[in-house]
């Protein structure tokens, strides 16, 4: 497989909230990676590729940055008897000053 990324990516396990985009229902996810123009996480919800949402990614230290990002890519993952899916995000910006944070992050 080709890689596609233009930034390095950092193998971090952090927690992802969301709201579901089906019904307004908060989930939650982690991260398996973060770069700078996306990120990688796992999650028990399928989010649809091309959505657009917003999501918030916690730091371990507590500090929390608000992204607008958009599905890219998504693949089943099977975990024991249940399927989870793993989904690349492309990054879109912030709904605050949040992005250049991360950025710096």
């Amino acid at each position: 497989m080709e890689e596609k990324r233009n930034s390095q990516r950092l193998e971090v396990n952090l927690p992802v909230i969301f709201k579901s985009p089906l019904d307004d229902s908060i989930s939650f996810a982690q991260t398996l990676n973060v770069g700078k123009n996306g990120l990688c996480f796992l999650a028990k919800e399928r989010v649809p590729i091309g959505q657009r949402w917003p999501f918030t990614l916690e730091l371990n230290d507590g500090e929390r940055f608000l992204l607008q990002a958009e599905i890219v890519w998504l693949e089943e993952w099977p975990v024991l008897v249940m399927t989870e899916y793993k989904m690349g995000v492309r990054l879109l910006g912030a709904v605050n000053s949040s992005f250049v944070r991360y950025t710096k992050f």
